[in-house]
């Protein structure tokens, strides 16, 4: 019997243990940072047989085509170099304690290089924007500074999932962006008309 309660005694503590791991556990979902800890994507697409100039030219129109909010900020033919701005926008809670939603915008810097046969997007440099105009605050930043003074172990969780829903909705974003880039500047699938 004395064993048994031993066993049964640990089994709980194990339990207990792993539940706070757990709750601590909440907050670790991150976007993807570079080596200076900044968020930051980068990728090559790929795309033989086609010149600079023409994966160039297929990049201004994706910049001045796609369904995204872009605006190009840098354009240099010669060098094959398109810096551009998009922009991300998500909802989320102020705090834990609203019910009231809160619309965060977001933009990024885009930039694409192009040499033959290919692409290399790099998206980096993102801030958070109250307002078109002004310079906004790092993303890092406003990750860093999300959360208000917490209370308890309860709401620093709840502030860590909210945190994580404003994350995992731009981290949405950023891969439709690089996949609309990749349809856009990789090799075209043949149609089935093409046949």
């Amino acid at each position: 019997m004395i064993f048994n309660t031993t066993i049964m005694k640990q089994i709980l503590t194990t339990l207990a243990l792993s539940f706070s791991i757990l709750g601590f556990t909440q907050d670790e979902f991150q976007l993807n940072y570079n080596d200076d800890k900044k968020v930051e994507y980068q990728g090559v697409i790929e795309n033989a047989g086609v010149t600079a100039m023409d994966l160039y030219k297929l990049g201004i129109a994706w910049c001045e085509n796609t369904d995204r909010s872009n605006t190009i900020d840098f354009q240099d033919e010669k060098i094959h170099k398109i810096v551009a701005k998009s922009s991300f926008s998500t909802v989320g809670k102020k705090n834990a304690y609203t019910y009231k939603e809160y619309h965060y915008n977001f933009v990024c810097d885009v930039v694409l290089e192009f040499k033959d046969g290919k692409s290399r997007y790099t998206l980096e440099n993102f801030k958070k924007k109250a307002s078109p105009g002004e310079p906004g605050s790092t993303l890092e930043y406003f990750i860093d500074n999300y959360k208000p003074k917490i209370s308890s172990e309860k709401s620093r969780n709840r502030e860590a999932k909210m945190l994580d829903q404003i994350e995992l909705a731009i981290q949405d974003q950023v891969w439709d962006l690089i996949d609309n880039l990749k349809k856009s500047l990789g090799p075209k699938q043949a149609s089935k008309d093409d046949w």
